[in-house]
């Protein structure tokens, strides 16, 4: 049978609510990338066929070549299909109510809405990481640091405040320009990024992936913060590998970014709002303003 000719009228059914799901596609763009797989509905069509694969290989081979293949699944970046594979045997348990799998469909669509809700809430990512947790692994930790700031002297500012959190925490972490990270797999890193959102080259490729946004007159986060000067200190998953973490210190202009307000051992804010990861902090000059 030819599962992707099965599966995708029902996704076209169903693609203006599939697609507000879309940021589930940005977590894994790069993996997804490797394979050609370039828009979300592809991508979102990859997990059902392939879950619904691994379903049969469970059926028809056995528990062991099953669990073989969800962990192939996984390597390649398919981290959504535990979840469908979960509603495909439940689908399997409940025929009666759901005769066909077009009936069932309804179930898939709203299992990726619950992806979005548990991967933006604050049991999604570790909330036990703090920077020295990441600077204390000289092997997977890495300092990123901007090329592309609006002027040489603020692009110095920004690097004296990495060289300095460096020389506090370990002297034998990496630091690399944003150009030359654009150009390596740092999947098994721990990433700690310095820099506006335009003069970081690598945080303006992979923007649209965090789930803020840094204007000249607000930053936007679960709500919007008017003022100048503010500075955003905040922790997400590595967009290459969501279980590695980036912590990125950013702001609306250069010289605003700074690290020193926090000890070794502090840990940043726990917020309560469900679209930035559970660590981070809105920091406006002299105060700090919990989200």
């Amino acid at each position: 049978m030819d599962y992707y000719s099965f599966v995708r009228p029902f996704s076209l059914i169903y693609a203006a609510e599939l697609d507000t799901y879309a940021m589930l596609g940005n977590i894994i763009e790069e993996q997804m990338q490797g394979y050609g797989y370039t828009k979300w509905p592809v991508i979102m069509e990859e997990h059902v066929v392939r879950a619904v694969t691994n379903r049969l290989i469970y059926r028809e081979i056995g528990q062991q070549a099953g669990d073989e293949e969800l962990q192939s699944q996984r390597n390649r970046g398919f981290i959504y299909i535990d979840a469908i594979l979960e509603q495909l045997s439940i689908y399997e348990a409940s025929r009666d109510q759901y005769p066909t799998f077009a009936a069932f469909f309804p179930e898939i669509v709203a299992t990726f809405e619950h992806m979005v809700e548990t991967t933006t809430s604050n049991q999604a990512y570790p909330s036990e990481w703090t920077i020295n947790d990441i600077l204390n692994n000289t092997q997977s930790a890495t300092i990123i640091v901007p090329t592309n700031e609006d002027n040489l002297t603020n692009q110095l500012y920004v690097h004296q405040q990495a060289s300095e959190l460096k020389s506090t925490y370990n002297p034998d972490v990496t630091t690399l320009t944003d150009q030359r990270a654009l150009h390596l797999d740092l999947s098994q890193q721990d990433l700690i990024v310095f820099g506006t959102m335009e003069g970081n080259l690598w945080l303006t490729k992979h923007q649209d992936i965090f789930p803020f946004a840094i204007t000249s007159e607000n930053i936007t986060a679960d709500a919007t913060y008017s003022g100048s000067n503010l500075r955003l200190h905040t922790s997400w998953h590595n967009p290459q590998n969501p279980e590695r973490a980036i912590v990125i210190f950013t702001a609306q202009q250069a010289d605003d970014i700074s690290w020193s307000r926090w000890g070794r051992s502090s840990r940043l804010c726990n917020l309560r709002q469900r679209y930035l990861a559970p660590q981070g902090q809105l920091l406006e000059r002299g105060r700090c303003v919990d989200l």
